[in-house]
Parts: structure tokens; C-alpha cells; sequence
């Protein structure tokens, strides 16, 4: 029994490949760390940390001193 090569219509052209590809890397691609204000009354700075996603959200806090909220 012979085997024969498949014929050049059998395969997919090279620009298929790459799209597949493409998509499939935008499928599976993770969300980028953003930069995030989490702040905290017992931390000095609230410009440190990072959250995955598109959208960050502030954590609403309260000053000990003085009861005001900060967002």
C-alpha cells in the first residue's frame, strides 16, 4: 500500500494560519496589570499595588482623625 503526499489545495494557506493564530492569542491573553490607588489608613502611600483588568476601583477609606471619607 503507497501512501501519497497530500496535495497543496489540502493544506491551508499561510494568511489562514496566521489569523487562526491571532485569534487564538487573543482568546487566551490574560488581563493587563493596571496601576491601582489601594489605599489604606495604616499604610503611608496609596499609590502602590497593581489589579488585573480594565477597570481599577479606589477602596473607600476613613480617616481615624477626623471620620472624613476618602475615595
Amino acid at each position: 500500500m503507497r501512501i501519497s503526499p497530500p496535495t497543496s489545495s489540502s493544506w491551508p494557506s499561510l494568511s489562514t494560519i496566521w489569523l487562526q493564530a491571532i485569534v487564538l492569542a487573543l482568546c487566551i491573553q490574560r488581563g493587563t496589570a493596571i496601576i491601582c490607588f489601594d489605599c489604606h489608613s495604616d499604610q503611608g502611600t496609596c499609590n502602590e499595588g497593581e489589579c488585573e483588568g480594565l477597570v481599577c476601583v479606589k477602596m473607600e477609606t476613613s480617616n481615624i482623625d477626623d471620620g472624613a471619607r476618602a475615595v
